[in-house]
Parts: structure tokens; sequence; C-alpha cells
């Protein structure tokens, strides 16, 4: 099961497998380097229910933790590599922005369309996730998610009263959940 993190920048996996002391220890220690982090027991963490590719259930995949601790283990031996991150990338236009979008990434384009009823128990909450979506595909740049949220088909008149107040409320709520 794989699904976007709080902030919509970052992905999280989750399997049922053995993580031995030794084995956590290890991951736990490099796994911060190449942005990963390993948890076994007694850990809250949040979860978005953002699904990132076919929903599945959560399932038992040693496997994939034994060749990540290989890869990491073999990778730790070469020196960091730096990524890249949002402010080294050229700003997009709006337009630019929803083609990209709308091609890359089906509940993003299905949400801009106005389309939340079969994913949603709300539109509100239609908004909230579509707002997480544009903030991504933005690089976090508010008032371009701003504008484009008020280009979709989830704008409504509920979200233009009181100087379009909704709108900017569910912004600030996405930013502050990251």
């Amino acid at each position: 099961y794989w699904e976007l993190s709080p902030s919509a920048f970052g992905l999280r996996g989750f399997v049922f497998a053995d993580l031995s002391e030794k084995l956590k220890a290890e991951l736990g220690d490099e796994g911060f380097k190449f942005g990963l982090e390993v948890y076994g027991t007694r850990q809250y963490v949040t979860l978005t229910g953002h699904v990132y590719g076919e929903r599945r259930p959560i399932a038992v995949n040693q496997r994939i933790i034994d060749v990540l601790h290989r890869q990491m283990r073999a990778d730790a031996k070469s020196p960091p590599v730096r990524t890249a991150s949002y402010s080294d990338w050229p700003k997009r236009g709006d337009d630019d922005v929803i083609r990209i979008m709308t091609d890359e990434d089906d509940l993003a384009a299905q949400l801009w369309r106005g389309d939340w009823q079969s994913r949603y128990n709300s539109q509100s909450e239609a908004d909230y996730a579509f707002c997480g979506r544009l903030k991504f595909w933005t690089d976090g740049d508010a008032e371009q998610v701003f504008r484009l949220f008020t280009r979709s088909g989830l704008m409504r008149p509920k979200a233009e009263r009181r100087d379009y107040g909704y709108v900017r409320r569910t912004i600030a709520n996405v930013w502050r959940a990251a």
C-alpha cells in the first residue's frame, strides 16, 4: 500500500515484515540519508488516504525490506547525492501546471473536472485533497494553488462567499498539516 505523505511531497509505503533490532538500527541510521524512515511497532504515523497507484491492502513483503536494506548498505559507501529541491525547479505557469497535472495525476485530473463523488464523502474533503495535490504540482505556491482551485470544477458558490474565505482557509489548513 502506497500513499502520498501529508505534505504531498513524499510517498509512504506500508508492508508487514520482520524488522530485527539490528535491521531497525541500521535502516534508522542510514535511512535518513536516503530520505527513508522505517518503523516497526509502537510508532504513530498520520495516514492521508491519498493512495498512490492502485489501491491494495497492506501485504506481507519481507523481500522489499531486505532489498532496501542491501541497497542502502551498498549506497552508504558512496557519497550522498544531492537531490533537487523545489526551489531549484523553474516556475511553471498556471496552464502548464494544469496540463502536466491532468496528464500525470489521474486523481488530480478527476478533481480538476469537479468529479469528487466517487472518491469522497463530501465536496469539502475533495477540496482539501485537491489543494494538497495542487500544493505538490505548484511546488508549494499558495497563491497559484488559489488561482487554480478557483478555476477548477470544484469551485462553487460556497467557495466564493466572503472574499473566497473558504478557499483560503482550506489552503491554509493544507499548509498547516504539512
